[in-house]
């Protein structure tokens, strides 16, 4: 995400919100996400 906004491509970026989750966001159904179920990540075991 930092290289983009530093290139050229983002030159007419301006004032948005860039979610950077590694993913989390797109593994849940976005309406689900709205209804504060997000999946969330296991825990660790020993």
């Amino acid at each position: 995400a930092a290289l983009f906004l530093c290139s050229e491509r983002a030159a007419s970026i301006t004032g948005v919100t860039l979610p950077v989750d590694a993913g989390w966001l797109v593994q849940a159904p976005y309406a689900h996400y709205l209804q504060g179920n997000p999946i969330r990540p296991a825990s660790a075991t020993a």
